[in-house]
């Protein structure tokens, strides 16, 4: 019975790619919401992170890639590439390989740019065979602006806008393998409470602070990080999300319109 009941508990283990660009600095420019979303999943049951792949985006790759090793000692963080490059490197390879060997079943977190991402699925189109899910920090209603306050912060879709030409690759082979995947966007991080505990809160403190101090100043009220909420999608807890069918469209701006019935799903 003992064996059983570990090899039940080991099937339930949800392995996953993360695609991070990591800018958890104590600077009002900085973005610690990657940092504390790799945390959150690297403390979560029945979660088991086969790599990070520390992209640029908020920062360079190699800043990000920096403080991706010096906060995860115990994760495999891999070197990424800076966005709108568009060259294979050993990173794409050996993120492949893991997921093949990992089997069905493998989840794909993308907090970052999407370069990478397409970069690995050049790499191995197979990949698609065992992928599970995907969740894309993205998107957006057609007219919707972020901005909490008149006359306040109007956040843009810079995951998006920072490499489009990536995420209009990989969108059609998702659809096409019919990959469940979820867009989470900005307000989610409005309609969403972050479960009690989920989110380490004396991880990295003091970038916790200034990411606290920038949303109050931006949007006239403290917001959970986005990228936290969006790693959410992975866990017992995406029930708190309120996500539901999409078309996608992917032109100058990542617009969601609601379908009937889709593989796509938006989390606002």
């Amino acid at each position: 019975m003992l064996l059983l009941a570990g090899a039940s508990a080991a099937r339930a283990e949800r392995d996953v790619i993360i695609f991070a660009d990591f800018a958890c600095t104590e600077s009002a420019a900085g973005d610690p919401d990657d940092c504390l979303a790799v945390k959150a999943l690297q403390d979560a049951q029945n979660i088991n992170i086969l790599a990070v792949v520390a992209s640029g985006g908020n920062a360079t790759r190699q800043v990000s890639h920096r403080l991706g090793r010096m906060l995860f000692p115990d994760l495999r963080i891999l070197p990424g590439s800076n966005p709108r490059v568009r060259w294979r490197t050993k990173t794409h390879e050996i993120v492949a390989d893991l997921a093949m060997r990992a089997g069905a079943g493998v989840s794909v977190l993308v907090l970052s740019p999407a370069g990478d991402f397409a970069m690995t699925l050049r790499q191995r189109p197979g990949l698609l065979d065992v992928i599970k899910d995907v969740v894309l920090v993205a998107g957006r209603a057609p007219g919707d602006r972020f901005e909490m306050v008149p006359g306040g912060r109007v956040l843009r879709d810079m995951n998006y806008e920072k490499d489009r030409r990536a995420m209009q690759e990989v969108l059609p082979r998702l659809f096409r393998h019919r990959v469940a995947t979820r867009f989470v966007g900005f307000r989610a991080a409005v309609n969403t409470t972050l479960p009690k505990g989920f989110m380490d809160r004396r991880f990295v403190p003091d970038a916790q602070r200034a990411w606290a101090r920038k949303t109050r100043f931006w949007f006239g009220a403290r917001l959970p990080p986005f990228d936290v909420v969006a790693a959410m999608a992975l866990t017992r807890y995406v029930r708190r999300l309120q996500c539901h069918p999409v078309k996608v469209e992917a032109g100058r701006d990542l617009l969601v319109r609601p379908a009937r019935r889709s593989y796509f799903s938006f989390c606002d």
